[in-house]
């Protein structure tokens, strides 16, 4: 029995979809997330999250580069914390998904950050000074800021 195209080609279709689909979850629990948090003085708090490596090695390497860029371009940052988050967790889905923060958050091209400050505008400020100062960028090198409260689409 030989079986024609127009069945073989939607039955790889369906095959192909089903195990992309069913694959994600996994990769997602394998990954490794580079997480920094970058003080500002005592007023504020700048928390990035980055999308996964596939290696724990290529973590580090995103998260030192990711410091080293942050301590060049601001005399007044010092690390606060920095670390490679293993596998998906309720953190990270919290920070990628289009649900609102407590916090404003940047949409950036490679992650999310978060913006924090016991200075009422403070956070939102800087949030929206980043945004301006990538408006003139390509579109998917902008900053997207989203005050807090507010759905952040992806």
């Amino acid at each position: 029995m030989t079986l024609s195209p127009k069945v073989i080609v939607p039955a790889v279709v369906a095959l192909t979809a089903a195990l992309t689909l069913g694959a994600t979850p996994l990769l997602r629990e394998t990954l490794h997330y580079p997480t920094l948090t970058m003080a500002v003085g005592s007023e504020l708090q700048l928390s990035f999250v980055q999308f996964g490596t596939v290696t724990a090695a290529a973590c580090e390497e995103r998260l030192a580069k990711l410091e080293t860029t942050m301590r060049k371009n601001c005399a007044a940052c010092r690390t606060a914390q920095k670390r490679c988050v293993d596998g998906w967790s309720g953190e990270l889905q919290r920070a990628f998904s289009a649900d609102p923060l407590d916090i404003p958050a940047a949409r950036l091209p490679d992650g999310v950050l978060m913006y924090a400050s016991a200075t009422p505008g403070l956070a939102l400020a800087t949030c929206q000074a980043s945004e301006r100062q990538t408006a003139t960028a390509p579109p998917a090198n902008r900053v997207r800021c989203f005050p807090a409260g507010t759905p952040r689409p992806r």
